[in-house]
């Protein structure tokens, strides 16, 4: 992400330009997908990323030793709860950095790409700290690791969205007003011309803050665990690496004594109050989730 010259203070500000409600989750005839495309945040400890991108290029490796080399024999390196319990502690570990298809790294890679570079560049800041980043990306997916397990003690796993999720959770808290541009557009099956130019009408470009799109992408996870949205994701591993994320930066800013606003945590526990309440309304989200390739003794998480 190019240096800009952006003098807004993305760790803190007076006013939320979004309603963070009303996210859309009920099924409804139109389906749409946001990508996140583009952040407006400025580096400030860090010329380029170069952690952060040592960590993508080792995610496409390790894929490719797992594809020639490992083949079947890679279950003995995915996370299983039980497994690990029973002494095979490498299983902590070792599915951080497998994947189950190409689509499903390029995925993880992106959106590690997207926000993993203003994690790196906040440890930057000390120069006892710069390296931190990578066993803190490890921290996180540890962490999603063990929330998954708890709940699918048999199951196994693989994938590094959890730990993702834990970059996105710690960028929720410290970059809450960094502008995210989301490409939008229809999601409709594909089966005429007319349906490719449909859904190109509907393609729009708009720009929301961090918070609110974080918020959104985190209550998403929760509401298709809570639902069970299918499609062999762990959204446990996805919810316990975003608290995950939020925990160690709640951390670092008390640690360096700028803790978030009461505005902040007067939004924040506004909008947990009504995701619980959609959590409460049974039926609010139904046939949510894609499906996957994978098969069914293994939970693959994507991010």
């Amino acid at each position: 992400m190019p240096e800009t010259k952006n003098k807004v203070n993305f760790m803190e500000k007076t006013i939320w330009k979004e309603k963070t409600g009303n996210y859309g989750f009920s099924a409804s005839s139109e389906s749409r997908v946001e990508i996140p495309v583009d952040d407006i945040c400025p580096y400030k400890h860090i010329k380029r990323p170069w952690l952060n991108y040592a960590l993508i290029i080792s995610l496409f490796v390790i894929f490719a030793i797992q594809v020639l080399y490992l083949k079947d024999n890679v279950t003995m390196f995915l996370f299983n709860w039980n497994l690990i319990l029973a002494g095979e502690y490498w299983r902590l570990i070792t599915p951080i950095f497998l994947h189950a298809s190409i689509i499903h790294v390029a995925s993880n890679a992106y959106f590690l790409y997207r926000f993993g570079d203003n994690c790196c560049d906040w440890f930057a800041r000390n120069k006892y700290l710069r390296f931190v980043y990578v066993p803190i990306f490890i921290l996180w997916g540890v962490i999603a690791g063990v929330a998954f397990g708890i709940t699918e003690p048999n199951v196994y796993l693989l994938g590094s969205s959890g730990a993702i999720l834990g970059c996105m959770g710690f960028y929720f808290i410290m970059y809450p007003h960094a502008q995210i541009k989301l490409w939008s557009f229809k999601v409709i099956p594909i089966k005429t011309i007319d349906d490719i130019e449909e859904i190109k009408k509907s393609f729009e470009i708009k720009t929301v803050s961090a918070y609110h799109y974080l918020w959104v992408f985190f209550s998403l996870q929760v509401l298709l665990w809570y639902y069970g949205g299918g499609g062999n994701i762990a959204y446990m591993a996805h919810i316990g690496g975003f608290i995950g994320g939020v925990v160690v930066a709640l951390i670092c800013r008390y640690a360096i004594h700028d803790p978030p606003t009461g505005e902040f945590y007067e939004k924040l526990w506004a909008d947990i109050k009504e995701l619980i309440g959609k959590l409460r309304k049974n039926g609010d989200v139904e046939n949510i989730g894609s499906e996957s390739n994978i098969s069914k003794n293994v939970v693959v998480q994507k991010g």
